[in-house]
């Protein structure tokens, strides 16, 4: 059994308390955050309980608003439900979200260098739902490749450099369009970040 309790200021003249209780099979975590320039506190309180690989959770989320001393705590249909299931190297989720929005998605390792991803997604109201490819492959301690196809018919892909000497790591991102051809769609990025990464 563990109960933790978090208190950080968020943004000026506003703060988060952040409450959560474990137990072997099952996290309950309650999220405050205070807003007094909107005369507001949002609420976010989340379950999970799990077994075996399976895990199963739902969030809600509410507002309540400190001049008028209302709650807007929403209904069923503002719950946000999760389904998790774990299957030796392999793990497949389900999000259900407000508005009808839908998460299916995967995760494989494929090996100790290679991994696989993708998720579907419906987004809410009428939007065109989309599906998402991605793979990492490390070919050394310090190099990684990362790639993401979905059926917009985008690509992008990240190669990051580690220099352990230098204590930097270096990454070159680009994109394109592959139903406009084969131009990129933005501009090549180049990041540096000094430290551990």
């Amino acid at each position: 059994t563990a109960i933790t309790v978090k208190a950080a200021k968020s943004k000026p003249h506003s703060g988060v308390l952040d409450l959560q209780y474990k137990q072997p099979f099952f996290t309950v975590q309650g999220k405050f955050e205070s807003q007094p320039a909107k005369s507001s506190v949002k609420t976010e309180v989340s379950c999970v309980m799990g077994e075996g690989g399976l895990a199963v959770g739902v969030k809600h989320k509410g507002k309540v608003n400190t001049a008028t001393r209302t709650a807007d705590l929403g209904g069923f249909a503002d719950l946000s439900t999760a389904v998790q299931l774990t299957l030796g190297d392999m793990e497949c989720t389900l999000i259900n979200m407000p508005k009808s929005e839908v998460e299916l998605g995967f995760f494989k390792t494929v090996s100790s260098k290679t991994k696989l991803g993708g998720k579907y997604h419906v987004p809410p109201d009428t939007k065109d739902p989309k599906l998402s490819l991605g793979v990492a492959h490390t070919l050394s301690a310090d190099t990684s490749l990362y790639g993401v196809f979905d059926s917009t018919g985008s690509l992008k892909g990240t190669v990051s450099q580690k220099f352990t000497d230098l204590d930097l790591t270096g990454s070159l991102t680009f994109g394109m369009d592959l139903t406009k051809g084969v131009d990129l769609i933005q501009p090549v990025g180049i990041a540096v970040t000094l430290g551990q990464k």
